[in-house]
């Protein structure tokens, strides 16, 4: 397919941004945001689909961090 124009990007960004707002609103925490769990369906309208809730986990959950812990994909985490 090549690469996305600059419009294209911020249409699913956005898409990306609400699909999270949503979770969150729900008091989920996704924790493993990366491309690969990132599904693009393409069609009249490019629609992007967030999957892979394996690690996510409850805002209030205590066991959300844990000191010694890696939860995520390290090349995908923040430092």
């Amino acid at each position: 397919v090549g690469p996305l124009d600059v419009l294209s990007v911020l249409q699913l960004g956005r898409q990306i941004a609400d699909g999270l707002a949503a979770a969150h609103a729900i008091n989920l925490v996704h924790r493993d945001i990366k491309p690969g769990n990132l599904l693009l369906e393409s069609g009249a309208h490019d629609r992007v689909k967030i999957t892979d809730f394996g690690l996510a986990r409850a805002a209030d959950d205590a066991s959300l961090t844990q000191s010694g812990t890696i939860a995520g994909t390290p090349m995908y985490m923040a430092p």
